[in-house]
């Protein structure tokens, strides 16, 4: 990128190492596993503030009742399209919170069963959106 700036997607803050009071490096989990990045400037893209949190920064929760947005309106990932899904079960293999079942149901013109998302359980990480060739995951 132009810039400069490494992106790491679907990946997860553990740890952050301080040192006087600057953060030094950050330990991060992904699909492949832990790593540590350094940098010159770390930016806070978490979506909760991880980074700032364990780094030790001051931090609030919600606004002045405590009362934080609900997460039905951050996204909505709705199910799979049934008639689209081909039963080939990539999204359930990458689904981090196991969300993803395969149903009783088979589309007209398919071999196999199709899924179905578990909203309880998702963590809407789009993972499954990603690796779902026909598109048949989507979202409100």
């Amino acid at each position: 990128m132009e810039s400069g700036v490494d992106f790491s997607f679907f990946t997860s803050v553990y740890d952050v190492i301080v040192d006087n009071g600057r953060v030094d490096s950050v330990i991060l989990g992904s699909k492949s596993g832990l790593f540590a990045v350094k940098a010159k400037i770390y930016i806070d893209c978490t979506g909760d503030g991880d980074l700032c949190a364990f780094g030790g920064a001051d931090y609030e929760i919600g606004d002045e009742n405590g009362v934080v947005m609900p997460q039905t309106l951050c996204s909505i990932w709705t199910d799979i399209d049934k008639e689209k899904c081909i039963g080939c079960g990539r999204c359930a293999k990458v689904c981090p919170a196991n969300c993803i079942e395969k149903t009783d149901y088979i589309a007209p013109g398919h071999k196999l069963a199709s899924f179905a998302i578990d909203p309880a359980k998702c963590v809407k990480c789009g993972a499954c959106m990603e690796k779902c060739k026909p598109h048949a995951i989507y979202k409100d």
